[in-house]
């Protein structure tokens, strides 16, 4: 998975000029994001979550790491 996402986010910036550092900057953003979420789940899973706390913590997520927008 996250090996297809550092070729898609690669492959993203490399138009723009970006630096390899940057590019690995970001990756790295998003393997810690990533890694988050899969805590976040298994914490949903066992039960120590609700529901609405598990959203509220996915956005913040997702409002920290704007790795969504590729398709600019």
């Amino acid at each position: 998975m996250s090996e297809k996402y550092f070729h898609i986010l690669e492959m993203s910036y490399y138009p723009r000029n970006e630096g390899y550092t940057e590019i690995r900057k970001k990756f790295k953003e998003f393997e810690e994001a990533y890694s988050y979420g899969e805590e976040l789940q298994k914490k949903w899973s066992a039960g120590n979550l609700t529901y609405s706390e598990l959203k509220i913590k996915y956005v913040e997520v997702l409002n920290r790491n704007d790795f969504l927008d590729l398709e600019e």
